[in-house]
C-alpha cells in the first residue's frame, strides 16, 4: 500500500472518534459558548447525526483496504461531508462564520490529495493488483 493511502487509511479510521470527542467536549465551539449535555450537540440525535456523517471516512478506509477503485473517486465527497458534519449542529450554526473560518483550509487540502490519488501510478497499481478476496 502506498504511503499516501496508509495516511488516508489511518486518518479515516480515527476521524469519527476525533469528531465525536470534539463535539462532546465542545471544541468545535468558540470560547465562552454554552456547552450542552452532549457537548456542542443539543440532543443525542444531533450527536448521532454528526457521528454518522463522520463515520463515512471509516467506511472509505475499509474500501481502500479492500482495494475498491471507486474509493479514489468518492474521496473528496466523503471528506467534505465528514469535515462539514459539525455544521449541522444549531450551536455551531449560530457561529457559522467562526466555523467556516476554521474550515476554509480543508477543501484545498482534500482536493490536492484527491488529485494526487487519481493521478498517482503507485496508487493505480495498488488498486489494480488482485487480492485473495477478489479471487473468491
Amino acid at each position: 500500500m502506498p504511503a499516501i493511502l496508509k495516511i488516508v487509511f489511518v486518518f479515516g479510521t480515527v476521524f469519527p472518534l476525533m469528531t465525536l470527542i470534539a463535539v462532546l467536549t465542545g471544541t468545535v465551539l468558540p470560547k465562552g459558548s454554552i456547552i450542552h449535555d452532549y457537548g456542542a450537540a443539543e440532543s443525542l440525535t444531533q450527536l448521532m447525526s454528526v457521528t454518522a456523517l463522520s463515520s463515512l471516512t471509516f467506511f472509505l478506509s475499509i474500501f481502500i483496504l479492500a482495494k475498491r477503485k471507486f474509493t479514489i473517486y468518492i474521496f473528496s465527497f466523503v471528506y467534505f461531508l465528514a469535515f462539514s458534519s459539525p455544521l449541522i449542529l444549531p450551536s455551531v450554526q449560530e457561529r457559522i462564520f467562526y466555523a467556516l473560518s476554521l474550515m476554509i483550509s480543508i477543501p484545498p487540502i482534500v482536493i490536492f490529495i484527491n488529485i494526487f490519488l487519481v493521478c498517482s501510478k503507485t496508487v493505480s497499481r495498488y488498486f489494480d493488483t488482485k487480492t485473495d478476496v477478489d479471487e473468491m
